[in-house]
């Protein structure tokens, strides 16, 4: 029976059915290597795919609890990723191994000997899944448990539990330490007896702080109780957030009434209408505008308005008072 393939190359690349090789990533391959194509396209064999496997290096399958069987040969070689400090000529040699699934085993870490825990290159131990936790052996995730061991002469082992990337850089984290079963009690009554005492001194230097800053206060109000007591002078009180509103209001209504009163002493007197500096300033006057803005009406007589009624001159003001032009003006 004939099956219905794609009718472009276009269309294998991702197919859910069916590869190509030239549409293989970096770290994928074809297994077995003795597949049979399904059929061709354009002369180019087509897989089905599930001939399509992931390969990985040895470090990788190694985060899965899984090493590379001895003996076995790389699958596949590709180009590496060159670290910084590689010279630039030999950035383009590196190559890297990659193998497949049905490469590897599951990894069996070495047991402890005589309170002795294994230890990597790094002298870590690597705890990527919970079944890489040497036999013998316990995790103690806790926090100043390392110098509690170092105090204590027992041998152990930072817990690296995978890689955190920041920086550019790949860095290891690490959760607590691993060592021998029978050192676990007595690490951990250690442990608890050096907490104990350590939350004891932080308690202390809180206490000390507080202790610090009352006394700062105290000699404060002391000093300034002396100085008013010295040159007999009373305390400013301190306006808070909700009287603000307030003090603006009665300032507001305090400005408002002395605006209204200022008017009113020009209105009873015309003939010292200029007697306020800001109404009396040459161009206020030529233009007949006043620098008070709020409050009240003060009367401006500007010279351009000045007119002539039966052989008198008369002086206007904007909001239409009319009086005669005194003979000290007109000089």
């Amino acid at each position: 029976m004939e099956q219905d393939f794609p009718k472009s190359i276009s269309e294998f690349k991702d197919n859910p059915l069916y590869a190509l090789k030239r549409h293989l990533l970096k770290f994928q391959a074809l297994y077995p290597e003795s597949a049979v194509p399904l059929g061709y396209i354009r002369e180019e064999a087509i897989y089905s795919r599930d001939c399509v496997r992931e390969l990985h290096t040895r470090e990788t399958w190694m985060k899965q609890a899984l090493v590379v069987k001895p003996g076995e040969v790389a699958y596949k070689i590709v180009k590496g990723r060159p670290r910084r400090n590689t010279p630039v000529m030999e950035r383009d040699n590196i190559k890297v191994e990659v193998f497949g699934l049905w490469q590897t085993q599951t990894y069996v870490p070495p047991p402890v000997k005589d309170g002795i825990v294994p230890k990597n290159e790094y002298g870590n131990v690597e705890l990527f899944k919970s079944c890489m936790l040497p036999e013998g052996a316990v995790h103690l995730p806790l926090n100043n448990i390392q110098k509690i061991a170092r105090k204590l002469k027992i041998d152990y082992a930072p817990a690296m539990m995978g890689w955190d990337f920041h920086g550019g850089f790949s860095h290891p984290i690490i959760e607590g330490i691993v060592v021998g079963k029978e050192f676990e009690d007595q690490l951990l009554d250690a442990w608890r007896i050096d907490e104990a005492e350590q939350e004891k001194k932080d308690k202390e230097k809180r206490e000390k702080k507080i202790y610090e800053r009352w006394k700062t206060l105290i000699k404060g109000v002391l000093i300034r109780k002396k100085i008013q007591a010295k040159y007999k002078f009373e305390d400013v009180p301190h306006t808070t957030t909700a009287s603000k509103p307030l003090v603006k209001k009665v300032a507001t209504k305090q400005k408002k009434a002395s605006n209204k009163s200022a008017s009113k002493s020009y209105e009873t007197d015309n003939n010292d209408e200029y007697s306020n500096l800001s109404v009396s300033w040459p161009l206020n006057r030529l233009e007949g505008t006043t620098s008070i803005s709020s409050g009240g009406h003060v009367h401006v007589f500007p010279e351009a308005k000045h007119k002539t009624v039966d052989e008198v001159t008369m002086k206007v003001c904007s909001c239409g008072l009319t009086l005669p032009l005194d003979n000290e003006e007109k000089m």
